[in-house]
């Protein structure tokens, strides 16, 4: 199945050029929004972003990257996903009665399915691309993160003399997160990705940063270079896999110098003394008896020695002290 997809899309970016940048403007806007592949896989932007040179109805196939990557946050922006499933045919191997089974599927089974529906010709499964991600709420961040951006743009274009930039719609923002973990810039690997400038924030990153910049020069004691060294991700999985049922982890993977974390509205509910919730959680008094909450303190004494070594703060936003 996946060899048949890549392919396609592989061929899909030879017969339209504008394919393969449009996919790297929407991964980098993206992830700049702290909506890794984590939340949105790559495969799925890929898909999204074929659909617009596949179905580009009522436009003309985009020539542009830029185009279609204001096309894909038009899209992103204001598609009802609940009444609307994405076909992506490649090489049209679908017939009109396929096509017209996976629509009938769609509405009848509509409460079943992911909360967006993508389907190609390789699939075995209907929901193979969407099962697990993205999630009803990512989604719904999504749309409004994509509006937000075609104001930035449409504002831009209409003040071509202000001070506007189309970099503000590549800048994160941390409201409505409950933590931020700050990490030490000199372990981020792709931190030159970024659009900061670590190159003026402090004395020790200006000389740091030119010193990276040298040609490279085999040492007399290196025995192996370093490869695959990226402590961020490694940090984030261990996070996801130890507190999933508390929080959620935010992060952009092109150089991002933080963790934004979002406790789960569910996690914060008291729960009755049983040995099967003990775990992250203290115990509290409630009218006599005796009852478990998240024990968050803690949980973030945990980030911090998770990440000890990486981790330079963390900020609690929740009430504006740090942690």
């Amino acid at each position: 199945m996946m060899p048949k997809l890549t392919s396609a899309l592989l061929g899909l970016h030879h017969q339209h050029s504008a394919f393969g940048p449009a996919v790297c403007l929407a991964k980098r806007w993206l992830s700049s929004q702290l909506l890794d592949d984590f939340h949105v896989s790559g495969k799925i932007v890929e898909l999204l972003v074929a659909n617009l040179f596949l179905n580009p109805e009522p436009y003309d196939i985009p020539v542009q990257p830029q185009i279609a990557f204001v096309r894909f946050l038009n899209l992103i922006a204001y598609t009802d996903w609940n009444s609307t499933s994405l076909i992506i045919n490649f090489n049209s191997e679908m017939t009109k009665e396929q096509i017209l089974e996976t629509e009938t599927n769609f509405t009848a089974n509509r409460s079943t399915l992911p909360p967006l529906y993508v389907v190609t010709p390789y699939d075995i499964n209907p929901t193979t691309w969407t099962k697990i991600s993205p999630s009803l709420q990512v989604l719904i961040r999504m749309a409004l993160l994509a509006r937000q951006s075609l104001q930035i743009i449409e504002d831009v274009y209409n003040n071509i003399d202000s001070q506007s930039d189309f970099k503000v719609m590549f800048t994160p923002s941390t409201v409505g997160y409950n933590l931020i973990i700050n990490l030490k810039i000199l372990h981020l690997p792709r931190r030159f990705y970024t659009l900061k400038n670590y190159e003026f924030e402090n004395c020790e990153n200006r000389d740091q940063y030119k010193k990276e910049l040298m040609t490279y020069v085999k040492g007399d004691n290196e025995k192996v270079p370093v490869t695959d060294y990226d402590p961020v991700q490694c940090y984030l999985k261990e996070l996801r896999d130890s507190y999933d049922e508390f929080a959620l982890f935010f992060h952009d993977t092109y150089g991002g110098d933080f963790i934004a974390v979002l406790w789960k509205p569910q996690a914060l509910v008291e729960k009755d003394f049983k040995v099967s919730h003990l775990n992250g959680r203290k115990v509290i008094q409630v009218d006599g008896k005796p009852k478990l909450v998240a024990n968050l303190d803690a949980i973030i004494e945990d980030f911090y020695i998770l990440g000890q070594g990486l981790v330079k703060s963390i900020e609690n936003l929740t009430n504006r002290d740090s942690a």
